[in-house]
């Protein structure tokens, strides 16, 4: 997959680099790839980085303020969240859930909302 990132971003010449060699040498430079990934993101929309991402088969998804998650329709569809009345409120959610993903990937994904 790491491949693939690094064609996508434009940084062919990580692909043989020592320094990429490996998840472990990745973390090492994690400043590095951080940096290079801030750039690429900051001159495209969600939906362009998305696209691009797919396109370069590695997963993602956008990371959604929480109204925009509660009303997006994989969730309406799927039934993850009912409704309920809430004093003071227009609804809230009749269900909890947590995502837990690691600290590398939520920030990648961090970084892909517009």
């Amino acid at each position: 997959m790491f491949k693939r990132w690094a064609q996508m971003i434009g940084e062919d010449s990580w692909i043989d680099d020592p320094r990429f060699a490996s998840d472990e040498k990745r973390v090492e430079h994690s400043e590095l790839i951080s940096a290079r990934v801030n750039a690429w993101t900051a001159t495209r929309t969600s939906e362009e980085a998305l696209a691009a991402l797919d396109k370069a088969a590695i997963p993602s998804v956008p990371l959604l303020p929480p109204e925009q998650a509660l009303e997006h329709p994989h969730i309406r569809t799927a039934g993850l969240l009912g409704e309920m009345d809430s004093p003071g409120t227009n609804k809230a959610a009749s269900h909890a859930f947590v995502v837990c993903v690691s600290p590398w990937l939520m920030c990648l994904v961090g970084w892909l909302q517009a």
